[in-house]
């Protein structure tokens, strides 16, 4: 994850300036948050755009491809990540949904290609189905939010699985000062999961508080212990776990494909790892 936090560059894949956009908010971001990397914007149907060169592929780059940020759809993201595989990419976001969210087989067929892709590749994936993530150390930036004010070295990581919560929870902090380090939008989860993010926050000294909202918990045993860690070493983990009536449930997995359990089930063994859940964002903050 350090590779996902902090890339040598940037690849817009799939880059368009019509307006609305999410590449063009990218790019924005990008710039006026001052990432110093390279960013680079790929489509094959194009030689310029934002006022820059534009490539018809990775192969045409001129340095070798770090992060892709890729906005095409399901079947071509996939496409653009075994050429970004190829090409030695270590991270990716993943903005497309079609991986089997919905219930569909031919999105689950979808998924389980993905997940396989990563694993063997060991590219660190945001998404898919989400809305990017930010790091104010590095500077970097896929959150496709044009109003994302910039992070700071705060001792705040935000963790959500609603790319639109996450840059409410984002502006609602800063409001009242509290300074984030890292927001992530981490969608499906095919890729990355809450343990992932929560392992690797946990080794790092500038963040205090690791604060999120939370659908669904894969690989829950990991999650608790990452949890865990992150206690012994001094920090405090506060969630908002969404899942507690049927109407909830139901929503969670039309948003995400995800299937959510009770506050009781979700209590009873968040406690005995540290975790605070919160009963509302306003509590969380």
């Amino acid at each position: 994850l350090a590779a996902l936090f902090n890339p040598r560059n940037v690849v817009l894949v799939g880059a368009s300036d019509r307006p609305g956009h999410w590449s063009g908010r990218v790019w924005g971001n990008l710039a006026r948050l001052g990432f110093k990397g390279g960013v680079y914007a790929v489509n094959p149907g194009r030689r310029e755009i934002f006022g820059a060169r534009c490539y018809p592929d990775l192969d045409a780059l001129p340095e070798a491809p770090d992060h892709l940020a890729i906005f095409v759809p399901a079947d071509t993201t996939l496409d653009m990540l075994e050429a970004g595989a190829r090409r030695g990419v270590r991270s990716a976001t993943l903005y497309a949904a079609g991986f089997g969210e919905g219930g569909d087989a031919e999105g689950r067929a979808r998924a389980a290609r993905l997940a396989a892709l990563l694993r063997d590749s060991g590219i660190a994936a945001a998404g898919p189905n989400c809305m990017g993530l930010a790091c104010g150390r590095s500077g970097f930036v896929t959150l496709a939010d044009e109003t994302l004010q910039p992070l700071s070295r705060g001792p705040v990581a935000v963790l959500t699985q609603s790319g639109m919560l996450a840059t409410t929870f984002a502006r609602a902090l800063a409001d009242r000062g509290l300074g984030l380090s890292h927001l992530v939008s981490c969608g499906n989860q095919v890729g990355l999961t809450l343990a992932d993010y929560v392992e690797h926050l946990a080794e790092d000294d500038g963040v205090k508080v690791i604060t999120g909202y939370i659908e669904m918990i894969p690989q829950s045993p990991r999650f608790l212990a990452a949890c865990a860690k992150a206690r012994a070493k001094g920090k405090n983990v506060v969630v908002v776990k969404i899942g507690g009536s049927e109407a909830a449930r139901e929503a969670a997995l039309a948003h995400t494909g995800s299937m959510v359990g009770s506050h009781d089930a979700f209590d009873a063994i968040a406690r005995e790892a540290g975790v605070v859940r919160a009963g509302s964002l306003e509590e969380a903050i």
